[in-house]
């Protein structure tokens, strides 16, 4: 399985589409996935589509989505 991280893009539904395809996703989570927009809670929105865990405020962090336990 490709690495997670690679899965990064300009906008939620791009994060979804590329998580889809290196991650692999089932229909139920992309759904869940694209009516709660990421960036609605990072703290730097520009950076809310990066494959990567992202702070949003309060010293807490919002993981990175393509952790595995996330899509059990």
């Amino acid at each position: 399985m490709p690495y997670g991280w690679i899965s990064s893009s300009l906008s939620n539904d791009g994060l979804i589409e590329n998580l889809k395809v290196n991650v692999g996703l089932s229909d139920k989570v992309v759904s869940a996935m694209k009516r709660v927009d990421r960036a609605n809670y990072c703290q730097v929105g520009e950076d809310a589509y990066y494959d990567s865990p992202q702070p949003m405020g309060h010293g807490q962090t919002i993981s990175a989505p393509h952790g595995e336990d996330f899509f059990r």
